[in-house]
């Protein structure tokens, strides 16, 4: 199988994903914030986010753990659902369908297209509500601030799937790889 096939199979896969995304967000927007609407959103952005790092989008992929990052508080109930982060996961998903498609057409990508949405999703995941500023950012839960592994800059956490539950090509998760 050649590298170009793998990519096109990426790009078809990322359209079920995000289809299979924006169903799990009309979900939300009606209220139906049950656990399995909450997982099935989470594995999209994960799914999508794990494909592009193989691939080394990293813009696309910084998005999707931040998305991600806010997605796992939401599923262990540490924060609960807003109408606020309904629509915010709503732009980090139209945000990541332009990223998607940049790359699958070899376009760039605006400029800072995605780093407002970064910094809105780990200031909802830190309870601020407001992008952090560099300059003074905000206190974050222990579990954000120390993550497994000493992974990152601490602001965004290493993917929270169990190496059993799935394969991962992330690069931040003790299944990545597999």
């Amino acid at each position: 199988m050649s590298f170009d096939h793998l990519r096109a199979t990426y790009f078809e896969e990322c359209a079920e994903l995000l289809e299979s995304a924006y169903a799990q967000l009309a979900a939300l927007a009606q209220g139906r914030e049950d656990a399995d609407t909450v997982h099935a959103l989470f594995r999209a952005i994960h799914s999508i986010k794990g494909g592009g790092g193989a691939f080394g989008f990293g813009r696309l992929v910084g998005l999707a753990h931040a998305m991600e990052t806010l997605l796992d508080l939401l599923r262990d109930g540490t924060i609960a659902f807003t109408p606020e982060l309904v629509t915010l996961m709503l732009r980090g998903t139209d945000a990541l369908a332009d990223l998607l498609a940049a790359e699958r057409d070899g376009a760039a990508a605006p400029p800072g297209l995605e780093a407002e949405l970064t910094e809105a999703f780990l200031a909802a995941a830190a309870g601020t509500g407001a992008p952090a500023s560099p300059a003074a950012a905000p206190r974050l839960p222990q579990r954000l601030a120390t993550p497994a592994g000493g992974y990152g800059s601490g602001l965004i956490r290493p993917c929270s799937e169990t190496p059993t539950s799935h394969s991962c090509w992330c690069g931040s998760c003790a299944a990545w790889g597999r």
